[in-house]
């Protein structure tokens, strides 16, 4: 297992099986929202020590089966850490694990997960993101659409942002360019 290498789709079948089962709380983001979280810690930081953030993807308590598996899914989740911030550091777009599609009618899709774990990673270490002495409207604008589609329904103050169609197309288009603007940000 490469730190770099993109995970085998047996290694997200563990991780994601690890992640629905009843060894993590109710509250435990999904293999897709667990990208967001670490794609954004990615960004923030060169190296990420995942027993720091467990309990975040987690919410809560982790019940392991035995030692072999906490060793396990801390590489798996390590490995993709790693292979996320090469690609940021490679200038290379972040292979998402979900098809970059609007949410419709208000509801919830895959987007809406990923973005989800990307805020729930902000809530978790705020005082980096917006207090380290980086340019925050920067930040703030930079992650503004991944804020918008984070929740099935925008935030009334962000409505004007996304009054159609074409508008909500043009912000989708810009995650991905927005997280390399962002990772460059973190290292000035």
């Amino acid at each position: 297992m490469s730190n770099s290498e993109q995970l085998t789709e047996q290694e997200i079948a563990t991780i994601e099986d690890f992640l629905t089962s009843d060894r993590v709380p109710e509250g435990c983001l999904d293999y897709i929202a667990c990208h967001g979280f670490l794609t954004a810690t990615s960004l923030i930081t060169d190296t990420v020590n995942i027993s720091d953030y467990l309990s975040y993807i987690t919410d809560g308590d982790i019940q392991y089966d035995n030692d072999q598996q906490q060793t396990l899914i801390s590489a798996l989740l390590s490995q993709l850490q790693h292979h996320i911030h090469r690609q940021l550091y490679l200038g290379e777009d972040v292979d998402f694990p979900m098809d970059l599609e609007l949410p419709r009618n208000n509801e919830s899709n895959l987007l809406t997960d990923w973005c989800f774990g990307f805020m729930e990673a902000i809530g978790a270490d705020e005082a980096h993101w917006f207090g380290s002495g980086h340019d925050e409207s920067a930040i703030a604008e930079l992650i503004i659409p991944i804020t918008i589609f984070s929740e099935p329904h925008v935030d009334p103050e962000l409505l004007h942002l996304v009054k159609d169609e074409d508008q909500r197309e043009q912000l989708l288009e810009l995650i991905p360019d927005n997280l390399q603007q962002l990772y460059l940000l973190f290292r000035d």
